[in-house]
Parts: structure tokens; sequence; C-alpha cells
């Protein structure tokens, strides 16, 4: 995709935003709310944690890299973060995985 270019947009891109890479956040967010989904059908509702892994699915499909980047990286980061926290207490919560 990249043509073997070692430049730090383009490895911040690879990491986040490539759904065909497993280990990118965008592949490993399309696997969550799909997760999520299936649980909502057995469980028979929706709950905050599936809007909320929605929405990060949505902003992780529609960055684009430069924007990331002219936008901070690591302020990005940090907010992905947080974000994810945030969907992990309401995962725990809702469906009652406490440890």
């Amino acid at each position: 995709m990249h043509n073997g270019e070692y430049k730090p947009s383009l490895i911040a891109d690879f990491l986040i935003l490539d759904v065909q890479l497993p280990r990118s956040l965008a592949y490993s967010y399309e696997k969550i709310v799909l997760n999520l989904d299936y649980l909502a059908a057995d469980y028979g509702e929706r709950l905050e944690a599936h809007d909320t892994a929605h929405a990060i699915r949505s902003t992780l499909r529609s960055q684009k890299i430069k924007t990331v980047m002219d936008n901070g990286l690591h302020q990005f980061l940090e907010d992905f973060v947080s974000r994810n926290n945030k969907l992990s207490q309401q995962i725990s919560e809702g469906y009652r995985f406490y440890v």
C-alpha cells in the first residue's frame, strides 16, 4: 500500500487506520463493534457501550492521517485511549464483567 516507505505518517496510518491490518485500531474496532452487536442480539438490548463503540469506529473510519498528524498524533492517541477506557468501563458495567 505504501511501497515500503518509512515515514512517520505512513506508519501511523498503517497502525491506526488500516482496516486490513489485524493489529490496527481500525481493524480492532471493526471486530469490537461486530462482537458487541452479537451481544446485543443475544441479550435483546443495546447498551450505552454499543453507541460508544460505533462512535469510535466511525471516528476511525472517517479520519485521514494527514488530519491526525496536523492536529497532533499525541492528542489523537490520548483522546483514543480515553474513549477506549470509557468503552471498557461501559462494557464491564453493562455486562457485569467486574474485576
